[in-house]
């Protein structure tokens, strides 16, 4: 068949189609309400043209909205026939003209809308909002993700094979000036909208529950795209992206962010929860849900650009906390929780190395054998020795490196020691401490001092010299109160 004769089939299928559509309730309610409606503008003020356009307004109404008249087929009938719906891609041609067709009468809408005064233009809006059929709209989008689901089956690029050039005429010819004093208008709109959205979602629990089971995918694709994105970022000049960045900084509310901080922080808490209640008794399941993720993340990482990453953390973590803590002193009561929670974390740290402890301590003879035995002590004392031995080692190449860099170091630091202050602390601290202090001293101390004696006893070898000197020194001081 030549591209003459499938033309011809199409166009007496389109023909069928419309000729059917004319036999719908709705095409006869449209004709029915349109055509008294433009009889009525041709008419205008003119009398005569009253005179002739009344007969065709009633005939009409009568004839096509009256409902004794309406016929019972539907548009949706219509597309269950078999002869339609076994030849619908023949009518692709056309359902694209048509919709081509309708995006332009929307643009001239559109067109038209705009040069209304605020006031019309809100009401013929929201007219046109209020009078949608919502629940034809969700079984239209319930139809094309079905269809998007089968393309892809066949053609899982589809939208990136077919899109990116119509994407690419739109964002040419889109005037972004005006997004932005759109999107600035929008804003307190958008948050109003999401508070009643958010009141008709837990309406239904279950089915946010099942959106939410979308958040992975949502994640995945994010982190995805992101990757595109910030290469594109990445060839961008230093200065210029910083520019931009903290333009955006500027820009931001930051009350809605101090109000978003208390919100995560009642999440954090129920994700805390929630990890010690799908755990085993005392076994929370995050860390091993969290190895698994770095574990993922380590496999796949780049070392160099991770190492220049962490330098430049660092750097900005300097940023930050001269920033934060600046603000800090202008909100004492933020200070304290933070003095706080630091304080939290100290007693975490002190309770965890109590554990360990008490777990030694608590356990048989046996059992702490085959710990010390797995803790292979003799081979870890050597190994400290080894580092002891290192850092005698660097610091007598420090000490040939920089001759004065011990006495310098200690001199910067004694001369900012408030010396009157250090020495009032340190009188009142050992007056207080001793009393504390006596009970334990006074049951270590002979210990301590057999210690140190059997330590300065001379036995006849190349350091007796040395004790000998030292014990001088020594006895003069305690004698005489000085040397």
């Amino acid at each position: 068949m030549d591209s003459s004769e499938v033309k011809k089939d199409n166009q007496d299928l389109l023909s069928e189609l419309i000729v059917k559509i004319a036999h719908t309730r709705e095409f006869h309610y449209v004709v029915g309400t349109l055509v008294p409606e433009v009889t009525k503008i041709w008419a205008g003020t003119s009398k005569v043209k009253k005179f002739f356009s009344k007969p065709v307004e009633k005939s009409f109404q009568k004839s096509f909205v009256n409902e004794s008249v309406l016929p019972s087929e539907t548009v949706n009938n219509l597309f269950n026939d078999e002869l339609i719906t076994s030849n619908i891609s023949k009518l692709v041609p056309s359902i694209t003209s048509v919709i081509n067709f309708g995006l332009m009468g929307l643009n001239d809408i559109s067109q038209t809308i705009e040069k209304l005064s605020s006031h019309e233009k809100a009401k013929m809006v929201s007219e046109i909002f209020t009078k949608i059929n919502s629940e034809d709209i969700a079984k239209i989008i319930n139809s094309y993700i079905r269809i998007i689901n089968d393309i892809y089956q066949t053609e899982p690029n589809f939208f990136a094979n077919h899109v990116s050039s119509g994407f690419a005429t739109i964002y040419e010819k889109v005037d972004f000036g005006e997004i932005r004093d759109f999107a600035d208008n929008l804003s307190p709109d958008v948050i109003e909208l999401v508070k009643k959205i958010n009141d008709e979602i837990w309406k239904y629990p279950a089915k946010f529950v099942l959106l939410l089971s979308l958040i992975p995918f949502s994640l995945n694709l994010g982190t995805s795209s992101l990757n595109v994105i910030l290469k594109g970022f990445n060839q961008m000049a230093p200065d210029l992206f910083v520019d931009i960045l903290f333009s955006f900084l500027k820009e931001l509310n930051t009350k809605e962010i101090g109000t978003l901080l208390s919100e995560i922080s009642e999440v954090l808490n129920k994700i805390n929860t929630g990890s010690s209640l799908i755990g085993e008794p005392g076994k929370p399941q995050m860390p091993y849900s969290l190895f698994e993720f770095f574990d993922g993340i380590f496999k796949s990482i780049e070392k160099n650009a991770l190492d220049k990453g962490i330098d430049s953390v660092a750097q900005m973590k300097n940023h930050y906390n001269n920033a934060f803590f600046d603000v800090m002193e202008n909100h004492p009561e933020i200070l304290a929780l933070y003095y706080k929670h630091k304080s939290l974390q100290s007693e975490a740290s002190r309770l965890s190395s109590k554990k360990r402890i008490n777990l030694l301590s608590n356990s048989s003879d046996s059992l702490f054998s085959k710990i010390i035995d797995k803790m292979s002590l003799n081979s870890k004392a050597g190994d400290l020795g080894e580092i002891f031995n290192s850092l005698i080692s660097v610091m007598s190449k420090l000490r040939k490196t920089y001759p004065n860099i011990i006495q310098t170091t200690i001199e910067e630091f004694t001369d900012s020691i408030d010396v009157s202050e250090a020495q009032e602390t340190i009188n009142w601290f050992f007056e207080e401490a001793g009393d504390a202090i006596k009970p334990f001293a006074k049951s270590v101390m002979p210990s301590a001092i057999n210690f140190v004696t059997n330590l300065i006893t001379q036995d006849g070898d190349e350091n007796d010299s040395a004790i000998s000197e030292a014990l001088m020194k020594l006895k003069s001081v305690l004698n005489n109160g000085g040397i």
